[in-house]
């Protein structure tokens, strides 16, 4: 069976993207902090699904993650303007995958593999026709605004609205899967933001728990949005800039009110806008048409092709800690008032105890991990959580301090209440896991 041809697309669209993914790579967390995660100590670091040949055939060493990270710099400024394009998003999807695999191993996830994705989508698309310095050293302009639209540009973008699709797809089926309406319409969605205002210490301008009814909407306005953006990417122009626009608004809520901002997400929405009004005017101006024919997509739509099915397996999986493939965050699950932490209590002879990680603040990925070692997601592995006490917690100066004099270290899961007014009390329940000599 023949498939269906997607309208033309115009190459600036395509440049676009090219120029955005790379510029979010350059920017996001993992490819800061890859060094750091490569000298995670082996006994602490715990690999997801798809990442255990990683840890035990790649080489994780710091001095390559700092070359690794220079390199991926560099080929990511070559990718902006279109210099030696194709290779450099070959090596630009190489070096990303390597440290955004190291910002894994910490036991979370982080979900930015879609970056890997749409860098290796673009290493096999025609992304080079416009905005490119390699349309010069073709004999075009550098600019090369004045090709036509093309079906070779239309596919590495089809590519790419389908895996938007699937991203936000199943977080809004398992929502409804798991809690039917009862997700949207219960106090399910301010517990899930009480929980984020918990982890970050930190209320927003805006008590928007107090007004439930805006909530419950709010809410209901999420699971649709997901639930339709794929089918919305394919029915045409018009349609695009709207959940492009409904998209931006999400995030930003998301960002306002639970801190999450998304942006190596929201930002690749430049795929989902026809950038062709741009081009008629840069004709306008010229008066030239570069009538050249594009490269093949094909090789595009393989790529495209092995990332949806990919990401759409592990969406039917509900996968959600596994990479370079995995579910989006669904948030399906209906949390309570209570949330997990670990703590790790120093025991003194006189009966006194103090906790040794209470009061600092955390990252999102840190709370992962604690959540990771106290087992919360999975097994709790003893070893792990003592290489973790030994080779990390005990290599901050005010954390050998806190255990001098200590009889033992208690390793304890605790529960705190997450309604911003009970932040003061002490946990609600205590677990002992662990019991370590200082």
């Amino acid at each position: 069976m023949r498939l269906a041809r997607p309208a033309p697309q115009h190459a600036l669209t395509l440049a676009a993207l090219r120029i955005v993914v790379p510029l979010l790579i350059v920017a996001s967390p993992e490819t800061r902090e890859g060094p750091a995660w490569a000298a995670l100590p082996a006994a602490v670091r715990s690999a997801p699904e798809g990442l255990g040949w990683f840890v035990k055939y790649a080489p994780i060493d710091s001095t390559l993650a700092h070359f690794t990270q220079a390199a991926c710099v560099c080929v990511a400024l070559l990718t902006m303007f279109g210099v030696y394009t194709r290779p450099a998003l070959l090596v630009l999807t190489v070096t990303t995958f390597y440290l955004f695999a190291l910002a894994q191993l910490g036991g979370t996830v982080t979900h930015d593999m879609h970056l890997v994705w749409f860098a290796a989508i673009l290493a096999a698309s025609p992304c080079d026709d416009a905005l490119s310095y390699d349309t010069r050293r073709r004999g075009g302009s550098w600019l090369a605004l004045e090709r036509p639209p093309h079906e070779a540009y239309a596919w590495p973008l089809l590519m790419v609205w389908l895996s938007l699709g699937v991203i936000y797809f199943f977080p809004g089926f398992y929502k409804l899967r798991e809690s039917g309406l009862d997700w949207a319409l219960g106090s399910n969605l301010e517990n899930q933001m009480h929980w984020k205002w918990r982890q970050y210490e930190w209320l927003p301008v805006w008590r928007i728990d107090h007004a439930p009814w805006l909530l419950h909407v709010s809410a209901l306005l999420v699971i649709a949005f997901e639930l339709s953006f794929g089918a919305l990417a394919l029915v045409g122009r018009r349609a695009r800039v709207a959940i492009a626009c409904a998209g931006l608004a999400f995030h930003v809520a998301t960002d306002l009110f639970m801190r999450i901002p998304f942006i190596s997400l929201w930002a690749c929405y430049v795929a989902l806008i026809d950038w062709s009004r741009v081009a008629r005017w840069a004709r306008a101006k010229t008066g030239a048409i570069d009538a050249r024919p594009p490269s093949s997509p094909v090789a595009a739509i393989i790529v495209g092709a092995i990332v949806i099915a990919s990401a759409a397996i592990q969406g039917v999986r509900d996968q959600t800690q596994a990479w370079p493939f995995a579910c989006y965050p669904t948030f399906q699950w209906t949390v309570g008032d209570e949330m997990p932490d670990l703590a790790i209590v120093a025991v003194f002879g006189d009966g006194t105890t103090r906790e040794v990680l209470r009061g600092r603040r955390r990252s999102q990925r840190a709370w992962g991990t604690m959540w990771s070692l106290a087992g919360v997601n999975g097994l709790f592995v003893p070893a792990r959580v003592e290489a973790y006490y030994r080779d990390v917690v005990l290599a901050d100066p005010e954390a050998r301090t806190a255990v001098r004099g200590a009889v033992s270290i208690r390793i304890e899961r605790v529960w705190l209440a997450v309604a911003p007014e009970r932040w003061s009390e002490p946990p609600t329940r205590r677990e002992r896991l662990l019991e370590l000599k200082p």
